[in-house]
């Protein structure tokens, strides 16, 4: 849309004292340690088109959470930060602007995504930033020695109604649903999993919410989603055992594919600022028994004023792929 914008404006202005009328292109830059470069190049590229000068003029790197970091999160940004610069220095840029001098003081500070940490030491994503050449050539490689794992989390056995109150929930522990893959830190939440013969039971409870569904693109709504793997295959793209379940404040449903609708049941409540969504959700291709482990992810959308999707909050996956890739799910032992 920006591109689009900029080409017709200066198509119709070529010359406004001596140049077009818009010139220069401010990309902000608030990553996270999985934010494609490919994506990144692409757009750089795109604008670079237009003929304009093109700068970063935001640029953090979000990892970690609760302003703690791992050393592998540590390593991921440095070699994240490497990753841009090197791409960047491949292009003629007007400049490049950290946003923000240090993890205390960044606008992010739960997600340290600065070059330099609470006591202004330099992190690895500093020297990434400075030589990035020299930092993947040391630490591409060992990257891989850190493996992720996913979330892990605990549904009981039990046959909730689809009302909080019931007591059941309660007899099920909390999941968390509070990283944010998105700048702004919007809506978040908490789960609760149940499951018997024949349902999985979820129970979601957001607080810091718009309530908006002006947009008629259902993810941009202030709603939840349930993501579902019943063999836990890991695979790369969706099968037949794997669902996107939402629901919005309102209880309006919509579905990825439309065909696992049939038999799935929910119920919403909200108040204030804060909306409960309970959902009921056949299994369709297990039969389940105790300790079997399923493929399971939760994610927010937290929708602006304007009714345009702003943050989300996941439980496990932070790549936003969610939707088309079911290995980047966490794991629901039934118990």
């Amino acid at each position: 849309a920006v591109y689009n914008m900029v080409k017709e404006l200066n198509e119709k202005n070529p010359n406004v004292n001596g140049r077009p009328l818009i010139d220069g292109i401010g990309m902000q830059g608030h990553y996270r340690i999985n934010t494609s470069v490919e994506n990144v190049a692409a757009s750089l590229e795109r604008f670079a088109s237009l003929r304009v000068e093109v700068s970063i003029t935001e640029l953090d790197v979000q990892a970690g959470l609760n302003s703690t970091l791992t050393e592998a999160q540590e390593l991921e940004q440095g070699v994240a930060y490497a990753r841009l610069f090197a791409l960047f220095r491949k292009h003629v840029l007007g400049r490049v602007t950290m946003w923000g001098l240090d993890d205390g003081t960044s606008w992010l500070a739960q997600a340290s995504p600065s070059l330099f940490d609470r006591q202004l030491q330099p992190k690895p994503a500093f020297y990434g930033a400075l030589d990035p050449a020299s930092f993947l050539a040391k630490n591409e490689k060992r990257l891989s020695t850190f493996k992720k794992k996913p979330q892990q989390a605990e549904a009981r056995y039990g046959k909730p109604a689809l009302d909080a109150a019931d007591p059941l929930w309660k007899t099920a522990p909390e999941i968390p649903i509070n990283q944010f893959i998105m700048a702004w830190q919007g809506a978040r939440g908490t789960a609760r999993a149940l499951w018997d013969e024949q349902y999985l039971y979820v129970l979601i409870t957001v607080s810091n919410a718009e309530m908006n569904k002006a947009n008629r693109s259902r993810h941009e709504q202030d709603s939840v989603e349930i993501f579902i793997d019943e063999g836990n295959h890991k695979s790369g793209y969706m099968q037949d055992d794997d669902g996107q379940y939402r629901v919005n404040f309102d209880n309006e449903q919509s579905f990825n594919p439309q065909s696992i609708a049939a038999g799935f049941e929910s119920q919403a409540f909200v108040s204030g600022k804060s909306y409960t969504v309970i959902a009921k959700i056949p299994f369709k291709t297990i039969k389940p028994k105790k300790g079997m482990v399923i493929g399971f992810d939760l994610q927010i959308n937290g929708a602006s004023e304007r009714g345009i999707r702003q943050s989300v909050a996941v439980w496990n996956d932070t790549s936003g792929n969610g939707w088309q890739d079911p290995s980047c799910y966490g794991l629901l032992r039934l118990n």
